[in-house]
């Protein structure tokens, strides 16, 4: 499927869901796992210095509910989790999302007490990170390669229009960036064009298993590399309603010679895609 065609349809019905009286957390979170393209951060919010292009996450990939920590320094679980690599740094993006319906401020402009606990538990990532163990422990697991880490804290909470009702020119100032947290409301999320080929994937008994793969996902050597360890790609296809059946039929076949390629090594650089 083409970029713009895709971007409408995702568009509108992410307009629809949001707008619906029973909207729920569940249901954001599904949908955003289904279409990776409209969870910020795959550019480290354009602070990613690449230089031939668009900064790469590892595995071009985005991780749903990932597990932070060990038994000894206890989990953490953000809802989404980007890691762009630039040239000179290891970016990791640490996603929470909330409810679009949870208040911003109170009445009189203060902080609601569920917004605040949201910060907290942001506030609970940064602390974990201040010990160089837990760093080291998270660069062993999710990203091999050492190079020096810059993370970024995103909290999307509650709706624009609730946000922007208070008159209290701090109120409004909330409802952006607070400290080293960017914070902003569902009504920022649009779906950004150098995530087409983002999967999303989860971690289940020691592997990665993909949860959802776009339609507009083109392949080539350098993602079927990335993607060689991410098992049943092709049942995330077969669950996409945007394909056409010739595309997911494809596709499906593609993934398992693609793998093949992988496990025999044969698999090389390639700038066609497919």
């Amino acid at each position: 499927m083409g970029w713009d065609e895709y971007a409408d349809i995702v568009g509108l019905e992410w307009q629809s869901i949001l707008n619906a009286t029973d909207c729920a957390e569940e249901t954001i979170h599904k949908f955003l796992e289904d279409h990776p393209c409209l969870v910020p951060g795959h550019d480290a919010f354009r602070g990613a210095n690449w230089i031939n292009g668009e900064p790469g996450p590892i595995r071009e990939a985005l991780f749903t509910k990932p597990r932070i920590g060990s038994g000894r320094s206890g989990y953490y679980i953000p809802d989404f989790m980007w890691l762009p690599t630039d040239s000179q740094t290891q970016w990791v993006v640490l996603i929470e999302i909330e409810s679009p319906a949870k208040p911003w401020f109170t009445q009189s402009g203060q902080q609601t007490a569920k917004y605040t606990q949201a910060r907290g538990q942001i506030e609970d990532w940064k602390a974990h990170f201040q010990d160089p163990r837990n760093k080291s422990e998270f660069i062993r697991k999710h990203v091999g390669a050492f190079r020096p880490l810059e993370f970024v804290w995103c909290l999307i909470y509650g709706r624009r229009q609730d946000a922007m009702r208070s008159s209290r020119g701090s109120a409004r100032r909330a409802a952006g960036v607070t400290g080293d947290v960017i914070a902003m409301s569902f009504d920022r999320l649009r779906p950004l064009e150098s995530a087409r080929n983002s999967i999303c994937v989860k971690g289940e008994e020691g592997n990665f298993v993909a949860v959802s793969i776009p339609p507009t996902v083109r392949i080539n050597a350098d993602l079927a590399k990335m993607w060689g360890s991410v098992l049943r790609k092709d049942e995330a296809v077969l669950r996409s309603p945007h394909f056409s059946a010739d595309r997911r039929a494809f596709l499906v076949e593609r993934f398992r010679w693609w793998d093949e390629q992988v496990r025999a090594g044969t698999a090389g650089f390639s700038l066609e895609y497919e």
